[in-house]
């Protein structure tokens, strides 16, 4: 349990409170497992004593493309591929939490984590084209055939 005058700094999203109180609810089970369930369960940290949350990553997206990605104390800007390679800004969110420095400072602090985020990235990716976004008929609430939607200028492949 978080206790008075904590401030933890780990990461929840809104997705995770979907599955923390289906949790608490005793319903879990029936949370649909055709699909990919964004949320995280948080009840250990939330209301357990847990030192931790759960999540470590979290993605922002900008329509239908990644915008940022964070991970851990960390938050990637992404820009597009340049020559290549990803082209990105880096802010370390604990010290600069208004993310106004990291594109003043470069890349170059940050060049050991263009592997880890793109392989989090790629993950990401594989996880949307083996289960992507349906559609469904408002009126029949059945599934309606769409064409896949892009789903970032990241390239999914083994060259990430």
């Amino acid at each position: 349990m978080i206790e008075p005058g904590q401030e933890p700094i780990d990461l929840l999203h809104v997705s995770d409170v979907f599955t923390t109180l289906a949790r608490i609810g005793g319903v879990k089970d029936k949370i649909p497992n055709d699909r990919v369930t964004d949320g995280i369960d948080q009840a250990a940290f939330l209301l357990m004593g847990e030192d931790h949350s759960r999540r470590d990553y979290m993605f922002h997206y900008s329509g239908a493309e990644i915008g940022a990605v964070r991970f851990g104390k960390l938050k990637m800007h992404f820009h597009g591929l340049q020559g290549g390679l990803p082209k990105f800004d880096m802010y370390n969110i604990m010290r600069d939490p208004r993310e106004e420095v990291g594109d003043k400072v470069g890349i170059y602090p940050y060049l050991h984590t263009s592997v880890p985020f793109s392989q989090l990235v790629q993950m990401h990716l594989e996880q949307i084209q083996e289960f992507p976004d349906r559609k469904l008929d408002p009126k029949t609430g059945k599934e309606v055939e769409t064409p896949r939607r892009a789903t970032s200028s990241w390239e999914v492949g083994p060259d990430l």
